[in-house]
Parts: C-alpha cells; structure tokens; sequence
C-alpha cells in the first residue's frame, strides 16, 4: 500500500499563515500524510520481520542439515576404510551351524533324496586384526593379494560319540 496523501505544502505566504481554514486544511493534510505513512512503515517493518523470521528458519535448516550431512559423509568414509570383520570363533560357528541346518534339512525330510554333510574343510583369505582380540577381517579390493592375506584352514567334522552297549 504505498502513501496516496502527499503532502507539500509548498511556499506559504504571511497572508496564508492567518488564515485559520488555510492552516487548518494544511495541518490536517500534514496529519493524514504521517498517519498514512506510519501504516505504510509499519506494513514494511512486518513484512521484513518476516522475512527474516523465514530467513533465520531456513539458516537453521541448513545447518542441521549440512551437520547431517558431515556425519554421513564420516559414516561414508567409514565405511569405505573399515574392514567388516569378525572373531574367528563366530565365522567357525557360523559355518557349523550352516552345515547343522543343512544336515537337519536332510534329516527331517525322508522322502528326498539327500546326502548328509560329513566334513567340511574351509580355507579363507584376508587380513588379520588384532585390535580387539584376533578378528578375521575382509581387505579392501585393491589390498587382496597374495602377499597382503592371511590364509585360515579349518576342518569341520562331527564329533565321534562312543557308547558302550551291554549285551544281556
């Protein structure tokens, strides 16, 4: 809403200044223009309020996010750096345990042919880490190479029960 009144007098002449009805107008005009133009001041004072107001909201965004982003940026070089890795007696436990479901499979479904897993002889390659205990750890793809992995071989058979049956 811009300001309509304007108010410039102009050069007012001694004659002017006595008459009351003359001074009078201009001083009611006078009053109307500040009126009018405070209302305007004030519109532009709320509309630059919220404007920074909106603007203070998005700068807080921003930087919430770009924080966000920092931390997924570390997770990401985390993550290209770091090894998975994995204690030696969870990566035999979990061979056996495939082996012990696949032998269960087997076992609980008589109608189908199936062969029962006896041995299992199981050689990996990869690093080793020892920061937390001896860990098996997977080397990045440019690292793998023969000089550079460790080799682990293990042997997974089933224990030998012995029972002794008396004969009456």
């Amino acid at each position: 809403m811009p300001i309509s009144i304007n108010f410039n007098p102009g050069k007012i002449s001694d004659v002017q200044l006595r008459d009351p009805v003359f001074v009078k107008t201009q001083f009611d005009t006078a009053v109307r223009a500040v009126a009018e133009r405070d209302q305007e001041l004030v519109l532009v004072n709320a509309r630059q309020l919220a404007a920074a107001t909106e603007l203070l909201t998005v700068k807080q965004a921003l930087a919430t996010e770009s924080l966000r982003a920092a931390g997924l940026e570390d997770q990401i070089k985390r993550f290209q750096t770091d090894a998975p890795k994995i204690a030696i007696q969870e990566l035999v436990t979990q061979f056996k345990s495939d082996v012990d479901k696949i032998n269960r499979d087997v076992l609980a479904n008589p109608t189908l042919a199936g062969m029962l897993v006896d041995s299992v002889e199981v050689e990996v390659k990869g690093g080793i880490d020892v920061s937390q205990g001896v860990r098996f750890s997977q080397l990045p793809h440019g690292e793998l190479t023969g000089a550079s992995a460790s080799t682990f071989r293990f042997n997974l058979k089933p224990s030998a029960v012995v029972r002794i049956v008396d004969d009456p």
